[in-house]
Order: structure tokens, then C-alpha cells, then sequence
């Protein structure tokens, strides 16, 4: 009887994980490292595989970091003082035309923690240390025309290629003299894109494990009546 109690509660286990079906993530990345700006370039982001289960929403994540050098220079009889910092928008889209994402990011502050300040006299010019700054987005979709995309049918390539492009800008704001500003200016742009799907019931393999749990109890059935 004991024997049997164990089986019974077998099946039960068997039945009750056929019965659930699971959610489950994966997740890709793509990134176009540190280069001068401006450029343009192209991220790749992997294709949901459907033999992993039913894709129910596509998560995508950019994130933009920038560093830079700034150097002013003042070209008057007069000296001129303010705060310099570097502009630079990213923008990303996909080719579908579903998804487009701009990123500004400005230099917010350097290794002193605080904006790029400069005091030039007649004639003078200054670098500033290395700047930086970083810009993020986050959007999750479920909208049928990105799932599509996102999926990989047949003999496809297996990747989504996001079109992505750099524009920099110096920003100044000056008192005095005659005050010019350019930069050098690195950019790097990242894309993640998780999956979110649900994993297939595995009744194929739930029926043969009653199957199989059923012939055992038969073949003991016949086993008590035979002795």
C-alpha cells in the first residue's frame, strides 16, 4: 500500500506540472563602442527564437555615455569668463519605421563633480579635464507589428538592425570678451532587448508519464491477483 501511495502521489506531480505553463525572459545586447563623434553606425539586436515558447512583449533599453574635452578660447582685448559643456544627441530606429529614440546627453560635470568653469584673460585659451555624461530610455512593447519584427521567421538573418547616429554640440554661456568653443568628443550607444514569453505546456510529456505510471499499476494489479 505504501508502494502505491508513492505512486499515486507521482502522478499526481506529473498532472499538476503538465498542467502549468511557465514565464520565462531572455535577454540580448548590442553596443557601438567609445568613438569620435559624430558617426554613424549600426546596433543588431538578436531575434526572439519561437521554439523557446509564445513571445508576449519586447523590452528595449538604450542607454548613451559620452566623454569629452572642452577647449575655449578668448580671441579679445578683454578677458571673458562662464561654463562650458558638450551636447551630444544620439538617435535610434529600427528599419520597420515602428521604433525611433532620441537620447541628449550633456556633460554634466567632470572629475571635480561640478560644471566646466573657465576665467580667461585676453588672448587665452583652456582644456578642461575629461567630462562626462550618460542618457538612458525604457520601453516595453506588445504591440503586434514590433512582436513580428522581433521574431525570427524561416531562413531570416536572426538580428534586428537599429540605425543609430551622433550629433555633438558645444553649449557656452559667456560674459566678455569674444569667446569661441569646440570639443573632443567620444560616444558610445547600447541596446538591450529582453523577451518575455510563455513556455508551452509540456502535455506531450505529462501524457506519457501517466502513460507510464498507469502500465505500473496494471502490471502490480496483476502481479496481487497471480499470487
Amino acid at each position: 500500500m505504501l508502494k502505491l501511495a508513492k505512486t499515486l502521489a507521482v502522478l499526481g506531480l506529473v498532472l499538476a506540472v503538465g498542467s502549468v505553463a511557465s514565464a520565462a525572459t531572455i535577454t540580448y545586447s548590442s553596443t557601438i563602442d567609445y568613438s569620435k563623434t559624430d558617426w554613424v553606425n549600426t546596433l543588431n539586436l538578436q531575434q526572439f527564437n519561437t521554439s523557446l515558447g509564445h513571445l508576449n512583449s519586447v523590452t528595449l533599453d538604450f542607454s548613451t555615455d559620452i566623454r569629452t574635452n572642452i577647449i575655449v578660447t578668448n580671441d579679445a582685448t578683454s578677458g571673458s569668463y562662464g561654463d562650458a559643456q558638450t551636447k551630444v544627441v544620439a538617435k535610434v530606429k529600427d528599419r520597420g519605421g515602428y521604433i525611433s529614440k532620441t537620447l541628449t546627453t550633456i556633460s554634466d560635470t567632470g572629475d571635480d563633480d561640478i560644471v566646466f568653469h573657465y576665467d580667461l584673460a585676453s588672448g587665452g585659451t583652456v582644456t578642461s579635464d575629461t567630462r562626462y555624461g550618460s542618457a538612458s530610455t525604457h520601453n516595453v512593447y506588445t504591440n503586434s507589428n514590433i512582436l513580428t519584427e522581433f521574431t525570427k521567421i524561416g531562413s531570416g538573418t536572426g538580428y534586428v538592425v537599429m540605425d543609430a547616429n551622433t550629433f555633438t554640440q558645444t553649449l557656452l554661456a559667456n560674459t566678455g570678451g569674444n569667446t569661441a568653443a569646440d570639443q573632443v568628443t567620444d560616444a558610445r550607444v547600447s541596446a538591450t532587448v529582453t523577451y518575455d514569453y510563455t513556455v508551452p505546456e509540456p502535455s506531450t510529456m505529462c501524457l506519457l508519464g501517466v502513460g507510464a505510471i498507469l502500465g505500473m499499476l496494471r502490471r502490480r494489479r496483476k502481479a496481487v491477483v497471480t499470487k
